[in-house]
């Protein structure tokens, strides 16, 4: 009976070990592939980061261009009623 007990105590402890060995590979992958996901998302926060400043620099730049073509527009404007004043003087 004894040894009955014993055969099973070793099958249990060999389940065991089994399983542990499992859980701490699981666990290592895990590790991994989290480690590398966290880094992953810090490279794509710090690409979001860079997006928002260049969008800022964009909408900046388009502002300017924006003001350009409206001095352009103006002058062309003033531009034609000066010319239709000569026009209209003669």
């Amino acid at each position: 009976m004894l040894l009955y007990v014993a055969l099973q105590l070793w099958r249990l402890k060999l389940r065991l070990v089994k399983i542990t060995n499992w859980i701490i590979f699981v666990d290592s992958q895990a590790h991994t592939l989290l480690g590398e996901a966290l880094e992953q998302i810090n490279i794509s926060q710090e690409n979001v980061s860079h997006l928002g400043h260049r969008k800022q620099r964009l909408d900046s730049q388009i502002q300017n261009l924006q003001q350009v073509i409206r001095l352009i527009v103006w002058g062309k404007q003033l531009w034609g009623r000066y010319l239709w004043l000569i026009k209209s003087n003669k």
